[in-house]
């Protein structure tokens, strides 16, 4: 049964049902046309997963100015992103969800680069629409899950340091925790959690862009 607080948004032009399908009982799913998105839809979300190409948009095809005119998914992810700040959302994570890796890979291969690609394109993570659909799912919820559990707001530069051993599950009760504390130190954490002028996504995005690959 999915967790009452995990939801994922999924924007798409043409098959969101399709992709809610694969999520079904895993994650509470969302789906909208990028014209009907709503801000509460944002501010409801942990993920908003994104497809990359938006063709079958003609409300904005029909605007009179380009600042209007998102021509992809990694652009209306700038735009929503820009008004999350304005919500005052809790941390939200955003990933595309495409069938074009290879192109945002300059045409190379993709698989098992999928962290260095999000890391170029400013995103969380990216998902292949034509990748094994359980694994999809299933990094989904991971991901949303793991956005679910962040703290709506991200603790002073004096207790950062605890708040990410909490969310690395270190108790204090395991006997290689000073090695643990060690390794993470040595691993660099983001400088902008570290001073506490940050929301917990920049820790996700060490982990998924840093440590895990």
């Amino acid at each position: 049964m999915a967790s009452r607080k995990s939801f994922v948004l999924v924007i798409d032009d043409q098959n969101g049902i399709t992709t809610k399908r694969h999520l079904e009982g895993l994650v509470n799913v969302i789906v909208r046309h990028p014209n009907d998105v709503t801000e509460g839809d944002l501010k409801r979300c942990n993920l908003v997963l994104v497809d990359f190409k938006l063709d079958e948009w003609p409300e904005r095809n029909d605007q009179s100015t380009p600042s209007l005119m998102p021509q992809t998914g990694i652009a209306l992810i700038a735009v929503l992103r820009s008004n999350l700040s304005r919500l005052r959302a809790a941390p939200t994570a955003f990933a595309l969800n495409s069938g074009l890796l290879s192109d945002l890979s300059n045409g190379g291969e993709w698989e098992g680069r999928e962290h260095a690609i999000a890391k170029s394109i400013d995103l969380e993570w990216v998902f292949a629409k034509t990748s094994n659909r359980p694994q999809f799912a299933r990094g989904v919820k991971s991901l949303t899950e793991a956005v679910a559990a962040l703290p709506a707001k991200w603790p002073a530069a004096s207790k950062t340091k605890d708040q990410i051993l909490k969310l690395l599950s270190l108790s204090t009760r395991v006997r290689w925790r000073q090695s643990a504390i060690d390794a993470i130190d040595r691993s660099h954490p983001p400088h902008e959690i570290l001073i506490g002028n940050s929301s917990g996504i920049a820790v996700l995005r060490w982990l998924l862009h840093v440590i895990l690959p």
